[in-house]
């Protein structure tokens, strides 16, 4: 018998529930953000993307905790902010409607 069509088609978290803690709406458009760029940035790029939403990096960082969301140095000096659980980041960005497809950027029309 051949394999079921159904079976290749999950959307990956389609049926996960999230876990805490909540980002919120701006912590969620974030991790969509960072997302796309691999899962890390440097500090002063996360900055300047949060600044404008009204989001203080340091407090949201400090409020997800170590396990979820860290910022660090690199062997080079560069302070950068890094998902150490991508599973979590993905699947708030999903839930709040900000998990961009792999292949999707802005395009001048």
């Amino acid at each position: 018998m051949p394999p079921s069509e159904e079976a290749g088609k999950r959307k990956a978290y389609a049926d996960e529930l999230p876990s805490p803690p909540d980002p919120r709406e701006n912590g969620a458009r974030f991790l969509g953000w960072i997302k796309k760029r691999g899962f890390n940035a440097t500090y002063e790029e996360c900055d300047a993307y949060c600044s404008p939403l009204g989001m203080d990096l340091k407090n949201f960082v400090k409020e997800m905790g170590p396990d979820l969301i860290i910022v660090g140095r690199t062997s080079g000096g560069i302070v950068i902010v890094k998902v150490m659980d991508r599973r979590w980041a993905s699947i708030w960005a999903r839930n709040y409607g900000y998990d961009l497809p792999h292949h999707s950027h802005r395009m001048k029309l």
